[in-house]
């Protein structure tokens, strides 16, 4: 696209059709109810107890207060 329309009018074409695929994932993602990215599974490893030392450490992680910079770009978290 880019090639063919230059790098100004290709790359608007560009961004344009990929925030249009981004939107058509996301909306995939909410109807299909599927946990693809392991958002969910994350959320709910955060509050229980893990058997093993791994998830306890993940969970800890998790917990922490000082991971504000993720909250902004994932408010779910």
């Amino acid at each position: 696209m880019i090639f063919k329309l230059g790098r100004a009018l290709g790359g608007v074409v560009m961004a344009v059709l990929s925030f249009l695929d981004c939107l058509l994932l996301l909306r995939l993602y909410d109807w299909l109810q599927r946990d693809w990215l392991g958002i969910e599974w994350l959320k709910a490893l955060r509050h229980a107890p893990g058997a093993s030392r791994w998830r306890r450490a993940l969970a800890w992680t998790l917990r922490r207060r000082r991971h504000r910079g993720l909250r902004r770009v994932v408010p779910a978290l």
